[in-house]
């Protein structure tokens, strides 16, 4: 994986907090084949190809999901994430996972509800499931819950 540009909270992951106007290796992720990336105002966010998730930058409201509001210069794993992770993104100042079996994981700041706690947290997960006669439902049944992390969200779907 590369990176360049801003750096100044070491979103870059490259081991600073120096920004870049060539393009740099970011090394400690070398060993990973990363499949997608999302970059939020300070920080970054990778999936790899085995599903897990890396986040460094910025942490001051928890989006690095690491337990912490600490920056960190280099990818770290995501390691309170219980589930294979097959989707990733980022906002402003919080990140968002969600898992091959359809948890939704988010963390960092929840200023505006996108977090899902106290917002309409169907607005991330609304669906149409047709039932065998014909019928749609309204949408899952959403529940709430904290991780390891108290920054961290898990918005579980049972249909």
């Amino acid at each position: 994986m590369f990176s360049w540009g801003r750096g100044n909270s070491g979103q870059l992951g490259c081991g600073n907090v120096s920004s870049e106007d060539s393009v740099k290796c970011v090394n400690t992720l070398s060993g990973h084949f990363v499949v997608d990336v999302h970059c939020g105002e300070s920080h970054t966010v990778a999936l790899t190809v085995e599903g897990e998730v890396y986040a460094w930058g910025g942490g001051s409201m928890g989006q690095l999901g690491l337990g912490d509001l600490l920056r960190q210069n280099l990818p770290i794993q995501v390691s309170n994430l219980e589930n294979r992770i097959i989707q990733i993104g980022c906002g402003k100042r919080h990140s968002v996972a969600v898992s091959k079996e359809g948890r939704l994981f988010t963390w960092g700041s929840n200023e505006y509800g996108q977090l899902g706690r106290r917002a309409n947290i169907e607005l991330y997960l609304k669906t149409q499931n047709t039932g065998s006669a014909g019928s749609t439902s309204t949408g899952p049944n959403i529940t709430s819950s904290a991780k390891t992390s108290p920054s961290m969200n898990l918005i579980q779907t049972t249909y």
